[in-house]
């Protein structure tokens, strides 16, 4: 005959065992969701990092465009910052 009292401590164990097999496999699904959050927030940065340097070529494109009206200064101080700016983050790279 069965002991109720090792039955009881049986179902226990496995009820502890269970939960932590929950426990682990919820802690696992989180860190995969974690990466792909850091994955998709990447691939953001990498995209915004594109449209900035689109963006300074433009604005580079339009005060030449002004430069070449002699109005000049500040304009060309512009320019040249921009040009060390790029040849610096294009040897980074």
């Amino acid at each position: 005959m069965v002991d109720i009292t090792v039955l009881g401590s049986w179902s226990g164990a496995l009820l502890t065992i269970g939960a932590l097999f929950g426990v682990v496999y919820k802690f696992c699904r989180r860190a995969d969701k974690i990466e792909e959050k850091i994955q998709e927030h990447d691939e953001c940065i990498n995209d915004s990092l594109e449209e900035r340097m689109i963006l300074l070529r433009a604005q580079k494109a339009a005060l030449e465009a002004v430069s070449g009206k002699r109005c000049n200064g500040n304009v060309d101080d512009s320019i040249n910052e921009i040009d060390e700016y790029m040849l610096r983050k294009s040897h980074e790279k």
